[in-house]
């Protein structure tokens, strides 16, 4: 059955045909014969709703998300693209006829199918960085006027620029210039405006989402916080128009940026920003599984609290294996026990080995079910013992990424909000020596 839309608001409702992206088509005018009819709508909170009248042929899903995009040609003449597709609601048949329901998280949607051409080529794609305002309202001074009124001024007027894999990154900053009493203009600081990313030549949409994925990985590992980077747009370099984005949109809480808890702010490492956004990249392929394990653990809620310490496990076994080649071992305790010397240098050794032996007891009591092991206190222990392991597996990853360890380490044990921190690893059974 097709869905209630009634009690939402629709900023899009178009009919169109529709079609798999990996469909051959005779010419650029002609569907393919696969092609159905469909409605596609779009409501103002980002839900992406596609209802097929004709049933598409099958396709190959992964993890619930087909591995294909959908094309199609609307009503008013524009053309279509969904991205990371799920099957919204079974298929119905009926003498001949049936439908099926999708839904996406991104819908692209242009005059031209141009820029679904593998070999086109965008000048830039622009992201809005309004979330990540907080975090780079460190870059400002703060002080009172005369006259008492509270002034933010903007300590770097130019652009923060860096490049990744040969794209140019510009993180375009928007400024006012207010009168000083003495009719002399200061520049004070508005807001971060948006994220340019330029020279860009694409293989296919997708990897703009994984640009997009990747930094908000990087920012979320320096700020400490969630963070969501929404809205991108693309001008494409063939032709000058706009192509509109929706995406499921994510609510993004200011109130999120405790910057008590925030590892770095912006201005403490703005001359290092270019050179760790673009070494970043190249770490993120180097020991992914780390960074995938570290991330899910992190930012999902819902996972459980077994597996969230599994996972920060696993990221500590996949930094031994690739950055401490420890691939050949097979001892999780030497790993673990390796990668904390590696976090901390001012550990205590015997509270670390004790550590790594806990971990992995435990590690071993919840994949092979040693009852041996099972403790009274267990669910509180091995709770603070992942609250330790996320601080670990972070500076590690914080460490690679090109920071400072000397720096790194001094926000983890002197820094701000460091006595939280520190409780955590007393909790977890770790000390460090003094000095």
């Amino acid at each position: 059955m097709d869905r209630d839309f009634t009690d939402k608001t629709l900023i899009v409702d178009q009919l169109g045909y529709f079609w798999w992206a990996t469909e051959k088509r005779e010419s650029r005018l002609k569907a393919p014969d696969s092609a159905v009819p469909g409605r596609l709508r779009i409501t103002d909170d980002g839900e992406i709703d596609l209802q097929c009248l004709g049933r598409l042929p099958e396709r190959e899903v992964e993890d619930q998300v087909y591995k294909d995009n959908i094309f199609g040609v609307l009503a008013d003449g524009n053309w279509v693209a969904l991205h990371q597709l799920k099957r919204a609601r079974e298929g119905f048949c009926s003498h001949g006829i049936s439908q099926e329901g999708f839904s996406a998280e991104y819908c692209l949607i242009s005059q031209t199918e141009a820029f679904f051409s593998e070999s086109n080529l965008f000048d830039e794609m622009e992201i809005n960085l309004s979330s990540l305002t907080s975090w780079f309202t460190s870059n400002v001074d703060c002080k009172y006027e005369k006259n008492g009124d509270f002034h933010l001024h903007y300590k770097r007027p130019t652009d923060i620029e860096f490049c990744i894999g040969g794209m140019r990154m510009v993180i375009k900053s928007d400024c006012s210039f207010n009168p000083n009493e003495d009719g002399s203009e200061t520049n004070t600081f508005k807001e971060i405006k948006r994220l340019v990313v330029s020279n860009i030549e694409t293989v296919s949409f997708k990897k703009y989402w994984d640009i997009l994925n990747e930094l908000e990985r990087l920012f979320r590992l320096l700020s400490g916080n969630e963070i969501i980077l929404p809205f991108p747009a693309l001008r494409s370099a063939q032709h000058p128009w706009w192509v509109k984005l929706y995406l499921r949109r994510h609510s993004v809480d200011v109130d999120k940026f405790n910057q008590r808890n925030t590892p770095f702010l912006y201005h403490e490492i703005e001359a290092e920003f270019p050179i760790i956004a673009q070494r970043y990249f190249k770490t993120y392929e180097q020991i992914k599984a780390a960074f995938i394990f570290y991330f899910s653990a992190k930012y999902n809620n819902d996972t459980y609290l077994e597996s969230k310490f599994l996972l920060f496990v696993a990221a500590l076994e996949a930094y031994a294996d690739q950055i401490l080649n420890m691939s050949k071992n097979k001892d999780l305790q030497a790993k673990i026990q390796r990668s904390l010397e590696k976090a901390v240098s001012k550990i205590n050794r015997k509270t670390k080995n004790k550590f790594a032996e806990k971990c992995t007891d435990y590690r071993n009591f919840l994949s092979h079910g040693n009852k041996n092991l099972f403790q009274n206190d267990y669910s509180l222990d091995i709770a603070w013992k992942t609250d330790g392991l996320a601080l670990i597996v972070q500076v590690l990853l914080l460490k690679e990424i090109g920071l400072d360890s000397a720096r790194v380490e001094n926000w983890l044990l002197t820094g701000n909000g460091h006595t939280s921190r520190i409780h955590i690893f007393r909790e977890a059974g770790l000390s460090f020596n003094q000095g």
